[in-house]
């Protein structure tokens, strides 16, 4: 035997061996392939080729040969199938007839399992909006269809996504994730998402928000205490998950506003202005629609006061009465309707955190101040038909004006003593003390000019609604409006340049009608300034007088 055959005879064996020991048994392999098939099912969704095959077949016959077809056609119920655009689901009766061939396979568990599995993904990826819609119609027909087709999901041994499914059939439900919300709450977030995952729902699924919605609503169907012991945790909740920011923060804000008490929570306040912008500006009005008036006019006073505080800390020159002038203008904040910032150029072109978000918070009703010293800086507030102008640098007065016939317009820049020093004033007031201390002066200009009393602040700062209806610094009829001076030459130049259309049937009883969107906030803030509405159904801005 020479070493040719030697080696021969060597790999001979060693294969032999290597059979035996890899390959005697299919136990194994059969054992794993049970696993897989218990948790998660046969197969994985088919080709798309294939599914818009068996949906075209079925759309033009409305049968089917063989179960794949039916697997195949239930996989593709939701998928518009092009260039035909075909769509099962805008048809509820071919969905119905679907439904009704997927049912005769009840006595067949496994193949029944497989087309439930198929519409449950479906029903999970998808969900129409309009209530009233073919669309809907179908999407309910498939979630009753699920819901009464869990019975038939139980025989034999279940995969593991089955078993799940049975333990929350309240999915298919009239209110599917209600269950979760407290459980979310409670801290049990990773034990609904393993829920989730066991059955296949995606991430980005309509469940996955509804639940997180879910959790919203049951935190604010809560007592106050416990509803306010979970305000920190929403917050997180929300900003982890963009899709229900909005919907979740305004039924979190009108929930604040019907505390018996509802004092300002800071974390609150900035998730909502940040995400909703500031309240007082009529250019955010759209992002507010939907919060309530009196939620609306909550973060408004919490605003004003942040605003009259940060006014006199960054931008007020006078140390020792800034504190005092804090406390009095947070008296009236109940009151105040709406407020402007006019900017020296130091605070302007100042770019410390703290001046940036300052001036980014204002927006339009951040102006220019002109022909002073870089320091100097005024504060307007409007307090019914009252303008009260306050000034930064020390030693300067107050001055007050009518606000129904300002001689200066809020808006650009203003001049120093050509504008909130004009001659045209109802008096100034100084921030010092005589025989009486001087915000008693202040209190009596107040109430002679606007009408309110210390004894009507307290009203309404103590009131649970203190607006009663009033939008704080929103377009109304008294919140923050003013009509500039030459106001229709002014209109007609300000639509020409903008290329905007406008209607005047004033002359005639009727309204004043620019045809803009409220997506520009230049055009927004002015068009509220001077006291237009803006109606979202026609985008329109209406101004009745």
């Amino acid at each position: 035997m020479n070493a040719l055959d030697q080696l021969r005879i060597g790999l001979s064996q060693a294969n032999t061996r290597l059979r035996r020991e890899s390959f005697s048994s299919a136990r194994p392999m059969a054992e794993l392939a049970r696993k897989v098939e218990r948790r998660f099912g046969v197969g994985a969704a088919p080709d798309k080729d294939v599914i818009a095959a068996a949906v075209r077949q079925f759309s033009r016959s409305r049968q089917v040969d063989s179960f794949r077809e039916v697997k195949l056609a239930c996989f593709g119920i939701a998928t518009e199938v092009l260039p035909e655009r075909i769509l099962l689901l805008r048809d509820p009766r071919l969905v119905g007839e679907l439904l009704h061939i997927v049912g005769e396979l009840r006595p067949q568990a496994r193949k029944f399992r497989r087309c439930f599995q198929a519409l449950m993904s479906v029903y999970f990826e998808y969900q129409p909006k309009d209530g009233n819609s073919e669309i809907r119609q179908s999407w309910n027909q498939i979630r009753e269809f699920l819901s009464a087709g869990v019975a038939s999901i139980r025989h034999e041994a279940m995969p593991e996504w089955a078993e799940t499914v049975v333990e929350h059939s309240n999915l298919f439900g009239d209110d599917p994730c209600a269950r979760y919300g407290q459980a979310v709450l409670d801290g049990n977030l990773s034990h609904v998402r393993d829920v989730f995952t066991r059955i296949g729902i995606a991430t980005n699924s309509w469940v996955q928000t509804d639940v997180f919605m879910g959790a919203v609503r049951a935190a604010c169907d809560s007592d106050d205490q416990r509803f306010k012991s979970h305000i920190d945790g929403l917050l997180v909740l929300l900003r982890a998950n963009p899709a229900i920011q909005f919907q979740g923060i305004k039924r979190i804000l009108d929930r604040y506003a019907r505390m018996d008490s509802h004092g300002e929570h800071t974390a609150l306040s900035i998730f909502a202005t940040e995400l909703l912008g500031n309240p007082l500006l009529i250019s955010n009005v759209p992002r507010w629609d939907g919060v309530s008036s009196e939620a609306r006019t909550m973060v408004s006073d919490w605003l004003k006061r942040k605003l009259i505080g940060q006014f006199f800390e960054l931008l007020s020159q006078d140390g020792a009465t800034a504190s005092r002038r804090v406390k009095f203008w947070a008296e009236y904040v109940s009151v105040i309707e709406s407020v402007w910032f006019v900017l020296g150029s130091g605070a302007r072109s100042n770019w410390n955190p703290d001046f940036k978000k300052l001036r980014s918070l204002m927006g339009d009703q951040a102006l220019n101040l002109e022909g002073a010293t870089s320091g100097n800086n005024a504060f307007v507030m409007k307090i019914g038909r009252l303008l009260v102008v306050e000034f930064g640098e020390t030693g300067n007065a107050a001055y007050l004006f009518d606000g129904g016939n300002p001689p200066f317009s809020l808006r650009g820049a203003l001049r120093l003593r050509e504008d909130l020093k004009h001659a045209r004033n109802l008096g100034s007031l100084k921030h010092f003390d005589g025989h009486e201390k001087w915000e008693e002066k202040f209190r009596r200009a107040i109430a002679e000019h606007a009408g309110i009393t210390k004894e009507r602040v307290s009203y309404s700062g103590g009131n649970r609604n203190p607006s009663n209806g009033r939008q704080t610094g929103l377009a109304g009829e008294s919140g923050g409006v003013f009509a500039p001076r030459e106001f229709d030459q002014l209109l007609r130049s300000f639509c020409a340049e903008r290329g905007l259309r406008f209607i005047d049937q004033r002359a005639e009883g009727g309204k004043l009608v620019v045809y803009a969107n409220a997506d520009n906030p230049k055009i927004s803030g002015t068009l509220g300034q001077w006291g237009f509405k803006f109606e979202r159904r026609n985008s329109v801005w209406i101004k009745d007088r």
